[in-house]
């Protein structure tokens, strides 16, 4: 189906490369784990929790994209029995939480940072918070 798809396309915009990468993703995805993956709800165990919660996101997370999922995140957790909620969203940072320039997982590898500071900042500071050791 994927080369099929790939075989309509005008011959100037085919890119073997492009269909190779697709193609290797696709077969990728197709693990027990994804299929797990693609059939859990979440909300189900958030609105079950009844715990402190810290939500981080990546405004360049490509995987997890803030936009879509703060909103969920947010009303499954308003459910909950959680006393203490924070949903932060961390400006530059991708899914790994590294300073990034596109949030692409084609870039990890190429960033020395392991673990953006801020992110670790705020971390830290929640537990801080929400064991009574101070903000």
């Amino acid at each position: 189906m994927i080369e099929a798809s790939f075989a309509e396309q005008p011959g100037d915009e085919r890119d073997p490369a492009q269909l190779e990468a697709v193609l290797r993703e696709s077969r990728n995805a197709n693990t027990p784990w994804m299929h797990w993956l693609l059939g859990h709800d979440p909300t189900v165990p958030l609105r079950a929790m009844r715990c402190d919660v810290l939500a981080l996101f990546g405004s360049k997370d490509l995987q997890v994209d803030p936009e879509q999922n703060r909103a969920p995140l947010a009303a499954a957790l308003e459910e909950s029995a959680c006393d203490e909620v924070r949903i932060i969203t961390l400006d530059g940072l991708n899914h790994l939480f590294q300073n990034a320039d596109t949030g692409s997982p084609s870039e990890y590898a190429s960033i020395e940072e392991t673990f953006a500071p801020e992110a670790l900042d705020r971390i830290s500071g929640w537990i801080r918070h929400v064991t009574g050791l101070g903000d």
